[in-house]
């Protein structure tokens, strides 16, 4: 087979299986559920409704309603939603379906499929065609590109690419943001499923009794406990929202926050019997408030401070004016990845809180879940100042250490230097020097008139004087010749003995 056909049939094979697969699965189940569900309750058979439930299931995991009677079901279960896209990214590696035509033609079939299932289904659906279609394509895209990204080239070469283009300190900066806002939602969801599982420790005698109530035997309990991990993700997201202040509502007849926890008329499914009620300690309630920004100011300080973070360290006056633009520059990097990352966060929270909310009915029941806006409001704003606030705190420190230590070095500068002398001391001290100098000056000269006698005295001493340090003058007398040929006058006082 020629390689275009291959990839060709490769495609439309890996969207066909993914389909098969999911759909014998469900069926599957469904039909035991049902089978289960009709021996121990009695009534009809209902397994005979499985493949019209197991299509319209097929639809709603990928976010198509459906109405039969007065019930309604919008709630997309994302449970199913994440297995169906692993299933067909699983599927797209194993038959090595990675190229254009593989996806080109994965998608047309996978589309045909979606709208004949819509078309011959019984049931009313809440959706027009054209948003069925715009809905299946984008589960497969977002499937088939888990499966063929990491096997294909183009990551290599847009890595490429990215860094020939892009300078290093501006790829850390986005990266850090990507980084930062992925990680701090995967610890948010990560705190829902923690709170899920301590409400299900703390409320699970009262899921018991909505069983008992319900007058359900232990097969279907098994089966529907099951059936409601589909919604699963959906209740730790509401969890998530419970935790932060903003909480959820089960329509007009349950409202669930950290300070109410009212419901009347709630419909008869045990899930709900999970449901939380309201805190009563003050202190409680304030601590979950400020998680996020708690997490906000942990995660920027160890971003800004880690080496493989930002690695900002204190400015010291002898690193100079270069040190000093580099570390700016470093502050404006990640003052941009941390408005990158709460925009990551705020984006991925607002699409997952609107992919859990949904409805149950047409009146009371129309709106189940979070208040989008609200929800996204209490995980972000919070998140948002948290790093702001870590940014600040380092920034300020950072200005803080440097004015301390310019200001240290300037005092040492003017102690190592001296103090600045006075003219008026200056004068003293002149005048000093030369009064010294006179006073030696004289008593050189007394010491020169006496070293011609000593000299004549010892001649010796003149050979001796040669091998000393010191330095020795010699006065001769001039004689009586010299004195006579020399007429300059002279001043000097005699000892008033004349000769005749």
């Amino acid at each position: 087979m020629p390689r275009h056909l291959k990839e060709w049939f490769m495609g439309a094979a890996a969207a066909v299986t993914c389909i098969a697969v999911y759909a014998i699965a469900l069926g599957f189940f469904l039909s035991l559920t049902l089978l289960v569900a009709s021996m121990e309750e009695g009534g009809g058979n209902l397994s005979d409704s499985a493949p019209v439930l197991t299509q319209a299931i097929i639809l709603l995991s990928q976010g198509v309603g459906f109405s039969a009677g007065s019930v309604t079901l919008t709630l997309m279960p994302l449970m199913l939603t994440g297995l169906l896209i692993a299933l067909l990214a699983t599927l797209v590696q194993r038959l090595n379906a990675i190229s254009w035509r593989s996806g080109t033609s994965g998608a047309v079939l996978w589309l045909v499929v979606m709208l004949l299932m819509a078309n011959g289904l019984s049931l009313t659906l809440s959706d027009p065609l054209w948003l069925i279609a715009i809905k299946s394509l984008a589960i497969y895209t977002l499937g088939y590109s888990f499966g063929a990204i990491p096997r294909s080239s183009w990551p290599g070469i847009l890595c490429r690419w990215w860094r020939e283009r892009v300078s290093s300190r501006l790829r850390q900066a986005l990266r850090s943001g990507f980084f930062l806002g992925f990680s701090i939602l995967a610890g948010y969801l990560l705190i829902g499923v923690v709170t899920v599982l301590l409400w299900t420790v703390t409320n699970y005698q009262a899921m018991g009794r909505v069983f008992q109530l319900s007058g359900m035997q232990i097969g279907s309990r098994i089966l529907t406990t099951i059936c409601s991990l589909a919604w699963l993700p959906n209740l730790c997201l509401w969890a998530t929202s419970w935790v932060f202040g903003a909480g959820f509502s089960i329509g007009d007849v349950g409202t669930f926050t950290l300070w109410t926890g009212e419901s009347t008329s709630l419909p008869p499914l045990p899930v709900f019997g999970l449901l939380p009620s309201a805190v009563s300690n003050d202190t409680t309630r304030m601590t979950l408030i400020s998680i996020p920004f708690a997490v906000g100011v942990i995660v920027g300080l160890l971003a800004l401070l880690l080496g493989r973070g930002f690695a900002i360290r204190f400015v010291a006056p002898r690193d100079g004016r270069r040190g000093l633009i580099d570390m700016l520059i470093n502050l404006a990097y990640a003052a941009g990845a941390f408005c990158l990352a709460g925009t990551v966060l705020a984006l991925g929270a607002a699409a997952m809180f609107q992919l859990s909310v949904g409805s149950l009915g047409r009146q009371r029941l129309r709106h189940i879940g979070v208040d989008v806006i609200s929800s996204t409001r209490a995980v972000g704003h919070p998140t948002a100042l948290g790093l702001l606030s870590a940014w600040l705190l380092v920034a300020v420190g950072i200005a803080g250490g440097y004015g301390v230590r310019l200001l240290v070095a300037r005092i040492h500068t003017r102690l190592a230097t001296g103090p600045i002398d006075s003219p008026d001391t200056v004068d003293v001290e002149d005048a000093e020097d030369h009064k010294d100098h006179a006073d030696a000056d004289a008593a050189n000269g007394r010491s020169a008139a006496a070293t011609p006698r000593r000299l004549a005295s010892d001649p010796k001493s003149v050979q001796s004087g040669s091998s000393s340090n010191t330095r020795v003058i010699i006065s001769m007398a001039p004689s009586k010749e010299d004195h006579d040929e020399d007429n300059t006058a002279t001043d000097t006082q005699s000892s008033g003995i004349s000769l005749p």
